[in-house]
């Protein structure tokens, strides 16, 4: 099994931060944390936390949801909190 970039991490430890907590509820702090990276890290890989947001909408993971469903999915967890 091949080692996860750092840019890797932070997507995968990021999309997971924003299911549970909403984009709005996902702070650069929780996500490089949860990753186990610097903030650095995240400015080195992603402009900004939005341009983030959509990297994960473009890259989603293989759980068989369409990307509008995936965002209707985060959205709606934004909205509940």
């Amino acid at each position: 099994m091949s080692k996860l970039s750092n840019r890797e991490k932070i997507l995968t430890e990021g999309r997971r931060v924003m299911h549970e907590h909403g984009f709005m509820g996902a702070s650069l702090r929780d996500i490089v944390q949860t990753a186990g990276m610097p903030q650095g890290s995240f400015t080195n890989h992603f402009a900004s936390k939005e341009a983030f947001g959509l990297v994960i909408l473009e890259t989603p993971p293989d759980d068989g949801l369409s990307p509008i469903e995936r965002f209707e999915q985060i959205l709606f967890t934004t909205i509940l909190r």
